[in-house]
């Protein structure tokens, strides 16, 4: 459902820390270390020139049974997406629902295709 019609629907609200109730707009507060309502997306910041680190918030008790799986995949043409084997980084918790937290994953040099990383998502499942 998406009964506030932000066209994010209750799966991903309940992932990512927003309201399912509020038209809230995104997850990540402009500095990445809250939750909140600057952004619609995951935060991504240019570290040092090609080198660049994605920013997410996720559940405290994700890999738990009954809550969610979160894996980060990446692509360089938005067809093929390649998932990170490298272990999201624990940044903060979030100031405003100690349920979640923000983490990061720096982005990989290259992708097994050879090319490079150039775009990003989180796939979200249920765990089981």
């Amino acid at each position: 459902g998406n009964p506030d019609g932000d066209n994010t629907n209750n799966l991903l609200e309940f992932a990512f820390g927003t309201d399912p109730t509020l038209a809230d707009g995104g997850p990540l507060s402009s500095d990445g270390t809250t939750i909140g309502t600057t952004n619609g997306e995951p935060i991504i910041k240019d570290v040092e020139p090609n080198s660049f680190e994605f920013y997410f918030v996720r559940r405290d008790d994700h890999g738990s049974s009954g809550s969610l799986n979160y894996t980060v995949q990446f692509s360089s043409d938005l067809s093929t997406f390649y998932s990170s084997a490298v272990v999201p980084v624990f940044v903060a918790d979030s100031g405003t629902n100690a349920d979640y937290e923000v983490v990061k994953v720096t982005y990989p040099s290259s992708l097994p295709n050879g090319m490079a990383a150039k775009f990003g998502r989180i796939q979200v499942t249920a765990a089981p």
